[in-house]
């Protein structure tokens, strides 16, 4: 009885009346209501990330953290662009910065994106990439902060934030040491610090931060121990891997990868052209559990303004995933359904084709057909 008597008294009000469990935590959560984003309003969306073939697997891009890794060339920069166009186009009232923390940002990449670069302030508007050439990690904090703390963006303005990359952060007490004084711990360090201040704020208040990372190897001194098992190979810390809420590996890429002319020939300048190559993605980390699954992006070369991904092969492995596509012999026909919602909309399509390279070279030749067919696709998976 005495027990029960004192848990009676340690829930009153001190008038006798009893209070709930409720009652206290909404009274510890208003108390505390500076150090919790309980009373805030959750931002969601999914972004494409421009290619039918990755957004049928992962889905898509949503607010928080994303990690990119993989070795320099595999297309991880572009691949952040390409999300942050698209992020212009489906998330109102949107902007980007673009941190360039390695000095590389070349004027190719900024062309093919099809973004509006920027480097001052007063031209940095919604629909636009603001370069900000910085490494110094506290500096890069700080700004992202007083971005997204909601008393300072009094114009509930998204962002979508590209460090590319993790490995050229510096502390800048670091900055300032001599040659070889600097903390050993490096990028993982720095991460995981960058996580605790950001990664909640971030996904909260509907941003976006794409974390690009090169390739790290792990040093064994005993040949015979066990792997660690790890979601990827890149440096920057396994706290990335936590934080993320995808983590994509892009992989080397070899002569097998390449688009060419004549596809069962060897590359020549002349007589056999490099059309482009298959970016090979794998998903180390998603939300739908697609974890391992290998995508083939398809690039096509001398492209700009956001088209680079070839949509032709793209649309076209859509039609046969959905079984759009009746192949009869050495002909393809196309669904009768999705025929005739083409001609409802003036849209004039064979309903059979010779080959599936006649259908590509058609896909190729009647651009309004394919944007058609990518726009139904990318409807198809939202």
């Amino acid at each position: 009885m005495a027990n029960t008597k004192k848990d009676k008294q340690d829930k009153s009000d001190g008038n006798g009346e009893v209070v709930s469990a409720s009652n206290q935590l909404e009274a510890f959560l208003k108390t505390n209501k500076y150090d919790h984003f309980n009373f805030e309003e959750d931002v969601y969306y999914r972004v494409s990330s421009g290619s039918l073939n990755l957004d049928i697997e992962v889905g898509g891009f949503t607010p928080g953290l994303h990690r990119l890794v993989g070795p320099a060339s595999t297309g991880k920069t572009s691949a952040a662009l390409e999300v942050v166009r698209n992020f212009f186009l489906e998330v109102p009232n949107s902007r980007a910065i673009h941190i360039k923390t390695e000095g590389r940002l070349s004027h190719e990449i900024m062309e093919r994106s099809g973004l509006t670069f920027v480097h001052t302030a007063t031209e940095w508007k919604n629909g636009t990439v603001f370069v900000f050439e910085c490494n110094i990690y506290d500096t890069i904090v700080d700004l992202m902060r007083q971005l997204i703390t909601k008393s300072n963006n009094t114009e509930n303005i998204r962002y979508a934030f590209i460090i590319d990359s993790a490995d050229g952060l510096v502390l800048k007490q670091d900055l300032e040491k001599g040659y070889g004084e600097e903390r050993v711990a490096g990028a993982p360090m720095l991460t995981k610090k960058f996580l605790q201040r950001m990664a909640i704020g971030l996904a909260k208040f509907g941003h976006i931060c794409f974390f690009l990372s090169q390739i790290s190897t792990e040093i064994k001194l005993d040949p015979y121990v066990k792997n660690i098992p790890r979601q990827s190979i890149g440096s920057g810390g396994r706290a990335l891997e936590h934080w993320a809420n995808l983590v994509l590996e892009y992989q080397p890429r070899f002569q097998s990868d390449l688009i060419l002319e004549k596809p069962t020939d060897k590359p020549d300048r002349i007589n056999n052209r490099i059309l482009g190559h298959f970016c090979k993605v794998q998903v180390k980390k998603s939300d739908n559990e697609k974890n391992f699954v290998t995508v083939s992006v398809p690039i096509h070369y001398g492209q700009k303004a956001g088209k680079s991904i070839w949509r032709e092969y793209e649309v076209l492995d859509a039609l046969l995933m959905f079984q759009l596509l009746d192949k009869k012999a050495a002909w393809f026909y196309l669904d009768p359904t999705l025929h005739a919602e083409m001609k409802a909309v003036n849209l004039d399509v064979p309903e059979k084709f010779q080959g599936v390279n006649n259908l590509r070279a058609f896909l190729s030749e009647n651009e309004s057909v394919t944007n058609f067919l990518f726009e139904k696709f990318k409807k198809l998976m939202s």
